[in-house]
């Protein structure tokens, strides 16, 4: 890289290059030659022209724009004419943290434009994570809760989000409408217990 030269494997004539090389890497490369795990010598031949992408929290201005890219791209992709997203779900997005980024967003939208079966995207065709803002780093989620713990509270809140409606519940989950059925009834949860769950968390 330094001298703009190579030796193809089994040959010793030296080809020489003008190539511009462009890297990118999600983690703190600094650290990382720290601890031994990166190679000081090729960072900096590489470091020559640094350039910070945030995060996409910290760059919300693009999640609108973005989202409406990739709502053409994959109406295009899956034969789908979804005219638009609701602005319910763009209050979402600009609320929800994006741990995953630009994928993440990504992946929601095409999940959301293959199930939707409405005109406008709304915040039921989306994962209960976006929905309550989950983040395993918060305190939604607590060292010492059971799996059965975090399902309860998941579907129950789901549940209340929907407006009781256990099919849009089902849908929002990505389960069926008897497991939601069957996980109410294994909770013992009645109508008034919901509305006793619901008020607790008030």
């Amino acid at each position: 890289m330094q001298e703009r030269e190579f030796h193809r494997v089994g040959s010793g004539d030296t080809i020489l290059v003008d190539v511009r090389i462009i890297s990118t890497s999600n983690q703190n490369l600094p650290e990382l030659i720290q601890k031994g795990k990166f190679r000081e010598d090729l960072y900096f031949r590489l470091n020559v022209i640094p350039i910070f992408i945030p995060p996409l929290r910290e760059r919300k201005e693009d999640i609108i724009p973005m989202a409406e890219y990739f709502l053409d791209k994959y109406n295009k992709e899956n034969n789908r004419n979804v005219k638009g997203i609701s602005e319910k779900v763009f209050q979402m997005f600009m609320e929800y943290h994006w741990p995953g980024n630009v994928r993440e967003l990504e992946n929601c939208i095409e999940r959301a434009v293959v199930i939707s079966k409405q005109k406008m995207l709304s915040p039921e065709d989306f994962p209960p994570e976006l929905l309550f803002k989950i983040d395993v780093s918060s305190r939604e989620l607590k060292v010492g809760q059971t799996i059965d713990d975090v399902e309860k509270t998941l579907i129950v809140r789901t549940l209340q989000a929907c407006g009781g409606n256990k099919t849009k519940t089902a849908r929002t989950l990505g389960i069926s409408v008897r497991t939601v059925r069957n996980k109410l009834n294994e909770y013992g949860l009645s109508k008034e217990d919901q509305a006793s769950e619901k008020g607790k968390r008030k």
